[in-house]
């Protein structure tokens, strides 16, 4: 398995961010985009440093215990 190097802060490129007015238009949130890459992820990480998957959100220490007892 290998691994790519995470940039560190400083090397990040420079993110500009715009908001819209555009009050004839719903709400839609801003930020649900991270959301499905991030649990992946996350559930990924886990699956990798314990040797099971947990498939159902959210992932915590009483799931990845019946996940690794179901093992």
């Amino acid at each position: 398995m290998s691994f790519e190097r995470v940039c560190s802060f400083s090397e990040v490129p420079e993110v500009d961010v715009h908001l819209l007015d555009r009050p004839d238009l719903p709400s839609v949130g801003a930020g649900e985009a991270a959301q499905g890459p991030t649990a992946g992820a996350i559930a990924n990480a886990v699956a990798a440093a314990v040797g099971v998957r947990v498939r159902d959100l959210p992932i915590t220490v009483e799931a990845v215990t019946a996940a690794i007892t179901a093992h």
